[in-house]
């Protein structure tokens, strides 16, 4: 069972051999690679086994993937259409046999989520998104011009600016002014970090001005807080090296995106748990149609965004749950109310894994940008 899960994989990334159809011969053989037998279609006639070499240069694997998935046999506009807008079809169809005139699964799923982090990452950075720098020339003219704003806004005449005031009246508003000074002190005294201070003349993160803010925190000098430096330090080579940051990020995201996969399979076995005829192998195609379907969507929501379009986040929200109920009503026959409590509760765990996955993606990034940070200062 293995083997066939990992020749469908394989295979289903895109045409990678020639020829796609193991019923067309092929002129020049090959030898077969497990028993050694001459091989003129996609399968060995001696064992069985599927004739294609995947170690290939990227560039032709994507050409191939491309010109695969593009191919003009109508399974592209049989397949989008339907899995865009009649949630459980194609599902449903693929479940009973019908698997021919659809794009295969993994193969879309593949193809929607490499969109899909393309988009994302180009739209981020035209939106700067990513830029987590803190300009100080900019925020220095945005404080000269709210001053100015200000200024000019709170001209007082001269008779109201010096008004005559008795020995009993600069008392009252002296205690006045002197109580409103303590109240505000008091509320900074908490205050360790000196915005002013923790950023250097280059925009940088001051370490030495941040280590030495971190022990004035300690209550007791027994305390070990090496930790909580580590932690910072991490935090600030993220800030100064946004672009290897994001580089981390592009680098982690797409690869942890698999962890969905897993996920939603696992959310699905737990709402069918002894459903008669249903195995996991419905909930893996289940699991990358629904996904497919989710990065195609996110991909429309972000062009429509970088068009200047943002009233189309609400589908972001809203399709979802409606998209996942009408699935499951399509290809487990789900009752009405059961299928709402398990639209929510597979909605709920998508959410705390999806909030986990942000987490992990942020940790494993930002460490690597720590490293990257260190080899360069030590070089």
């Amino acid at each position: 069972m293995s083997q066939e899960f990992e020749t469908a994989m394989l295979g289903s990334v895109g045409g990678l051999s020639k020829p796609t159809s193991s019923s067309e011969p092929n002129e020049e053989a090959q030898e077969c690679r497990n028993c050694g037998a001459p091989v003129h279609r996609k399968f060995c006639g001696n064992c069985g086994q599927l004739a294609q070499n995947f170690h290939k240069p990227i560039g032709h694997l994507i050409a191939e993937v491309l010109s695969d998935f593009f191919s003009l046999d109508g399974r592209v506009a049989r397949t989008l259409p339907a899995l865009l807008f009649v949630p459980g079809r194609i599902t449903r169809s693929y479940l009973d046999g019908k698997r021919q005139r659809y794009v295969p699964p993994f193969r879309l799923y593949l193809l929607s989520s490499f969109i899909f982090f393309l988009v994302f990452f180009s739209v981020g950075q035209s939106k700067h998104w990513f830029d987590l720098r803190f300009d100080p020339v900019m925020a220095d003219d945005a404080a000269v011009t709210q001053t100015t704003d200000v200024k000019e806004s709170s001209v007082i005449p001269e008779d109201v600016s010096k008004p005559v005031v008795t020995d009993d009246a600069a008392g009252d508003v002296t205690g006045d002014v002197t109580d409103d000074t303590t109240d505000v002190s008091d509320g900074l005294e908490g205050i360790a970090l000196d915005p002013g201070e923790i950023l250097k003349a280059d925009g940088r993160v001051n370490r030495e001005y941040l280590d030495q803010a971190l022990d004035d925190m300690v209550s007791s000098p027994e305390d070990d807080i090496s930790f909580l430096k580590d932690l910072a330090h991490v935090g600030a080579d993220v800030y100064d090296n946004p672009k290897v940051f994001l580089g981390a990020v592009q680098n982690w995201a797409p690869r942890l995106a698999l962890g969905i996969t897993p996920a939603m399979i696992l959310c699905l076995i737990i709402v069918y748990p002894f459903r008669k005829g249903v195995y996991v192998y419905d909930h893996v195609i289940t699991s990358l149609h629904f996904q497919t379907w989710l990065y195609l969507l996110t991909t429309i929501v972000l062009v429509l965004f970088w068009l200047g379009i943002s009233e189309g986040w609400w589908l972001f929200f809203l399709a979802p749950p409606v998209y996942i109920y009408r699935l499951m009503r399509s290809v487990y026959g789900a009752g009405r109310i059961l299928g709402i409590f398990r639209t929510l509760f597979i909605l709920s765990l998508l959410t705390v894994f999806f909030v986990f996955w942000i987490l992990v993606v942020f940790a494993l990034s930002a460490n690597e940008t720590a490293d990257i940070s260190r080899q360069l200062t030590q070089n």
